[in-house]
């Protein structure tokens, strides 16, 4: 497997990967906590969120294009083995978690486990997009073994196209499995294709883009029926991209760099649990009223699951990092 070495980490993709997480956790999902901040859901934020998502699945499929290219078969066992090590364990402590606390059945557990849960459309509650992710994980490959711009290309339109059919006419798969395949093949098109990338950077195309966001909000909200709205995401994903890139260059500029790291760095973690902390951190205090909803739900319990999220991420990778050492002399 050839592997890129990348000496130069881009920071603002660190910063708007870390930035999705802390909206999801941080915003969109504050609503269930409290009544008072039911107004959060609405058509608008639905959008926002859903091309927020896909902006996290963009950049994922970025890093993986840009630091991997598989010219053996035998390349997929070692990027297998380093990928699903890292998020795999940690994704079924969350899972037992879920368990105990009664959010899942033990149908649902197993098959969360095994990963089938997004192709036979089974709901699975916040950790879906963990699950996706490591199924994207899962066809990574199939785009990266000797990888051209066209056959990356052809791949995604037909594997697009094959989901759409299964969630529309068979009733199989989960629907975002196809909506956020886009971004995802968009990401590794990126890395691939030096033009595609340059659109997708901050410039003249953003002032463009900015404008095309917009109207695609506006044609999200005046429209109905989930497949028009799903073409409607995609379209938007797309146009804000470069939208979301010039933002994620501008902070990375003033943010600290020690504060985006630690938040990146624990926010896979963070979105693991925080299913678990908040709910823990309202049966201690249920807040009522906006404001005492946003001053504890965001000042105090988003921050204690982002440091719990970072012992846990810490722990993970301490004993990861053991089990390397010990294995050479068992063998």
């Amino acid at each position: 497997m050839n592997t890129v070495d990348n000496k130069e980490r881009d920071l603002s993709l660190d910063l708007l990967r870390a930035a999705a997480i802390v909206y999801i956790v941080g915003f969109w999902h504050l609503q269930e906590y409290s009544s008072a901040l039911s107004f959060i859901r609405s058509d608008i934020t639905l959008l926002l969120t859903n091309c927020i998502l896909a902006l996290f699945f963009h950049i994922s499929g970025y890093l993986l294009a840009k630091k991997n290219e598989f010219l053996l078969i035998e390349d997929m066992k070692v990027f297998y083995g380093k990928r699903f090590i890292r998020i795999y364990p940690m994704y079924i402590i969350a899972l037992v978690g879920y368990l105990g606390l009664r959010m899942i059945s033990t149908g649902t557990f197993v098959r969360a486990a095994l990963l089938t849960n997004m192709f036979t459309g089974e709901p699975l509650t916040t950790l879906w997009f963990v699950t996706l992710i490591m199924v994207f994980y899962l066809i990574t490959p199939l785009f990266l073994f000797r990888p051209g711009t066209t056959r990356i290309l052809v791949i995604t339109v037909c594997l697009f196209a094959f989901l759409v059919f299964l969630e529309a006419f068979a009733g199989q798969t989960d629907p975002r499995f196809a909506m956020f395949l886009p971004a995802f093949a968009s990401g590794i098109l990126a890395a691939r294709s030096p033009v595609l990338n340059k659109l997708m950077k901050p410039s003249i195309w953003t002032v463009v883009s900015l404008s095309a966001l917009v109207a695609c909000f506006i044609l999200f909200v005046r429209t109905d029926g989930k497949q028009p709205r799903m073409f409607i995401t995609i379209l938007a994903f797309i146009v804000s991209t470069p939208v979301f890139r010039m933002g994620g260059s501008v902070l990375a500029s003033f943010v600290p760099g020690k504060l985006i790291r630690f938040v990146s760095y624990a926010s896979y973690a963070a979105y693991l649990l925080h299913r678990i902390t908040f709910p823990i951190g309202v049966r201690i205090y249920q807040p009522e009223g906006i404001a005492i909803s946003v001053l504890y739900l965001a000042g105090i319990c988003l921050p204690a699951t982002f440091g719990i999220a970072y012992l846990f991420q810490k722990t993970n990778d301490s004993v990861l990092s053991i089990l390397k050492w010990q294995k050479p002399s068992t063998s």
